[in-house]
């Protein structure tokens, strides 16, 4: 995927500046009127993940990385399947695999575009696995008398989304309160 970095500039505005905010605003649309179900408690759950995802890459990423680093094909095109799949999932949480699916894939994601910039590879990693070994538990026990998980599908789609959502949380929270190192340059006069 070979883009000039004039128009690779227009398609991280457009993805950071529209395709974003306008995900997040349609879920937050229908969030209202507030309800007291299970599928809503997940739906705010992945809602309060879009939310860090997206303090995260403008308070954190943002700052951390150069103009031409963000530039690159990689980490555009892996935020942009970040919102789709968070969005997604968001809309047809009601097929509990398929959210289950979906959410699982946020955190490679990340994994994917942290390898080419040496961000925190571990953490992702780390985290990549945990949703992928809670997902694979619940898919392989999905509907299942037998299995160890006795209690209803939407009940461990909530607890995972809420797991997942509190390290992302915290790992947001650390990420956004450790201290810039500010580098000197030398003085050359």
């Amino acid at each position: 995927m070979s883009i000039n970095k004039t128009h690779q500039s227009s398609f991280s505005k457009f993805v950071y500046n529209l395709i974003y905010p306008a995900f997040l605003g349609s879920i937050l649309y229908t969030l209202l009127p507030i309800q007291y179900t299970n599928s809503y408690k997940i739906r705010v759950g992945i809602f309060i993940f879009f939310i860090f995802d997206y303090i995260h890459l403008y308070f954190r990423m943002d700052n951390k990385f150069s103009q031409r680093q963000k530039n690159k094909w990689h980490y555009i095109l892996f935020d942009l399947f970040v919102s789709i799949l968070l969005f997604i999932a968001y809309q047809y949480i009601t097929n509990p695999i398929l959210g289950i699916f979906l959410f699982a894939l946020v955190p490679l994601c990340f994994l994917a575009y942290s390898i080419p910039l040496k961000y925190n590879v571990r953490f992702y990693l780390i985290f990549s696995i945990l949703t992928l070994i809670y997902a694979g538990v619940f898919i392989t026990n999905f509907n299942s008398s037998e299995g160890f998980i006795n209690v209803k599908d939407d009940i461990a789609l909530l607890n995972m989304i809420r797991v997942m959502s509190s390290i992302y949380i915290v790992y947001v929270i650390f990420e956004l309160s450790r201290k810039r190192t500010i580098k000197k340059l030398p003085n050359n006069t």
